[in-house]
């Protein structure tokens, strides 16, 4: 949603720093594997998928493993509405401007 359903948008959106765990150390990436190209397809299908966090632009797991607390807690979560618990992770999105 960040992205704004926008393809060209969406890599840059994800890769941010700091976006998932992942972009602190980002991965060689072979994108002529199997595993690349079917990662590439599910990301193209979610595009043009409903839309079931009902606009979510933030979310967060429930339990942080590497954290001192097990249930995670992220700075920003305050300046935002909760829209929902799908599967292990919380949705939001930002509170109306007043």
């Amino acid at each position: 949603n960040r992205a704004k359903r926008k393809p060209e948008d969406v890599c840059s959106v994800v890769q941010a720093y700091k976006q998932f765990s992942w972009t602190l150390k980002p991965p060689a990436v072979d994108t002529s594997s199997y595993s690349w190209q079917n990662a590439m397809e599910v990301a193209k299908l979610s595009l043009s998928m409903n839309d079931f966090t009902q606009g979510a632009t933030h979310f967060h797991a429930i339990v942080c493993p590497n954290e001192r607390e097990s249930e995670c807690k992220p700075y920003w979560r305050s300046d935002m509405v909760p829209l929902g618990v799908f599967g292990s992770h919380v949705f939001y999105k930002e509170k109306p401007r007043k």
